[in-house]
């Protein structure tokens, strides 16, 4: 794909020359920082994915101990119990 970029004069003749030195193109060179600055955006936002599940995860399981706490300790047999009786 053909794009067409405007940047200023300083800027394209630093970038010309950073491609020389490199022994690369300039296509080459913008299209390698392009590639590294989609994956690291990429990368941000599986993390935050990452982040985000694992907060929620914790959330259930903080809810899960709180309701425990309340709720004290019981015998199931004996809710099964009381279940039939009604």
């Amino acid at each position: 794909m053909n794009i067409t970029l405007k940047v200023s004069d300083e800027l394209g003749q630093r970038a010309k020359h950073y491609a020389v030195d490199a022994h690369k193109s300039l296509s080459a060179i913008v299209t390698e920082l392009l590639e590294q600055k989609l994956k690291e955006e990429s990368q941000l936002e599986q993390d935050a994915r990452r982040k985000s599940h694992a907060e929620l995860v914790e959330r259930v399981n903080e809810t899960r101990e709180k309701i425990r706490r309340e709720a004290g300790e019981f015998d199931v047999r004996e809710l099964i119990d009381e279940g039939r009786r009604y």
